[in-house]
């Protein structure tokens, strides 16, 4: 499941072609991110699944994973709007749309459950001179670890006129 923290993996290290460490050397997977750690017993294993970044909403790796997965799957799925008129209609489907994929990653166990997460796409996500250009503006917000402490993804997509 993409939710799942990839700490003490050791497919990750193995399909990745990591090689063999010995003398409890890391070796840096990227500098974003926390080191593989070679135990005797287990081998390479990643060390934890945290980046190193200072930033708290990106620290865990599982976290970038969902919100990678949540972007892809919203800019994959409203190819259609491209051809719809952006008005109050095409926003009820886009946040129905996205609202029953999250619910069902809520129900995968990806997302811990009533209010881990919201979508917002109407005339309080778009200026004037987006509805005049066309462009779509949603607002998804995932809580994936705490409750209400939510990280943000603007997604905009480039419609038909209104």
């Amino acid at each position: 499941m993409a939710s799942r923290a990839p700490a003490s993996s050791t497919g990750f290290a193995q399909s990745q072609g990591a090689g063999s460490y010995s003398g409890g050397s890391h070796l840096p997977l990227s500098s974003g991110t926390n080191k593989l750690h070679f135990f005797p017993a287990q081998g390479n294993l990643l060390w934890g699944s945290r980046t190193t970044t200072q930033d708290t909403q990106w620290q865990y790796v599982n976290g970038r994973r969902l919100t990678v997965r949540i972007a892809q799957w919203v800019h994959q799925r409203l190819q259609w709007a491209v051809f719809q008129p952006n008005d109050s209609y095409l926003w009820g489907q886009v946040m129905n749309s996205i609202g029953n994929y999250l619910q069902s990653l809520t129900q995968e166990g990806a997302l811990p459950g009533s209010g881990a997460y919201f979508v917002q796409c109407n005339c309080t996500t778009m200026s004037q001179n987006d509805l005049a250009a066309g462009r779509l503006v949603i607002i998804v917000g995932i809580a994936p670890f705490r409750p209400k402490e939510f990280i943000l993804l603007q997604v905009t997509v480039q419609t038909g006129k209104r």
